[in-house]
């Protein structure tokens, strides 16, 4: 992670569409990031923007319970 810094995005959706959107973020690859990033952008501490997409959601990509 570049900084410590956390910004929380709140998310109000009905129950369905939050089930749906964990599912995505579940089924969401390293591959797919790579295919929809841009290649030539960079993070301010270096990393790919690949990277930083597949990083961002990792706590979504838990279990649904």
């Amino acid at each position: 992670m570049a900084t410590s810094e956390v910004i929380t995005i709140p998310l109000d959706l009905p129950r369905d569409e939050a089930t749906a959107f964990a599912e995505l973020l579940k089924r969401t690859s390293y591959d797919d990031c790579l295919r929809r990033s841009n290649r030539n952008k960079r993070y301010s501490d270096g990393r790919e923007e690949a990277d930083v997409m597949w990083a961002g959601p990792a706590p979504g990509r838990k279990p649904v319970r």
